[in-house]
């Protein structure tokens, strides 16, 4: 990909992302599988096409430093058992929000960083860790969510949905 379908997509995961800590939504299974989906394909594409080794490590540990940011994060973000509906429910906020920010100052830290530590690491490889940081966030965040919500559903994994029903959020 070129560096502009890399900021591009970023770009437009990141506004997703962003919105939709402000919906109050369902908590179903595709939440759980979706973001590691993503990461699946994401990581044939970039890592199958890397450069250097400086890129692949950039990327690789872009997407950890997401997941752990994903799990310490996903305890801000507010689970409950709708009395109404029984379904379980969830939202972000604002908190949730600041927390996807701060992987953009991340971002920029990690090319001062290159270029203070003389890396050879390029643009292409940073936007990459960018995304990377971004789904392995979205992945820490819904497997936590999701071991919420089970929890809240007395671990019966068959009280959880495949997917969300689209009357319970309205």
């Amino acid at each position: 990909m070129t560096s502009l379908q890399t900021a591009l997509i970023a770009l437009l995961m990141f506004g997703y992302m962003i919105y939709h800590q402000f919906v109050t939504r369902q908590v179903a299974w595709r939440d759980l599988l979706l973001p590691f989906i993503g990461a699946a394909y994401l990581s044939y594409g970039y890592l199958g096409h890397a450069g250097s080794v400086a890129d692949i490590v950039m990327v690789i540990g872009g997407a950890l430093f997401g997941v752990g940011t994903g799990l310490a994060s996903a305890t801000v973000v507010t689970i409950w058992r709708d009395g109404a509906t029984s379904l379980v429910m969830q939202r972000g906020g604002w908190k949730y929000a600041l927390v996807l920010l701060g992987l953009v100052v991340a971002r920029i830290l990690l090319r001062i960083a290159a270029d203070t530590l003389k890396l050879d690491v390029s643009a292409a490889a940073l936007n990459d860790a960018f995304i990377g940081m971004a789904v392995g966030n979205y992945a820490g965040r819904a497997a936590l969510v999701s071991l919420r919500a089970l929890a809240l559903l007395g671990w019966d994994i068959g009280a959880l949905p495949a997917r969300r029903d689209v009357r319970a959020s309205q």
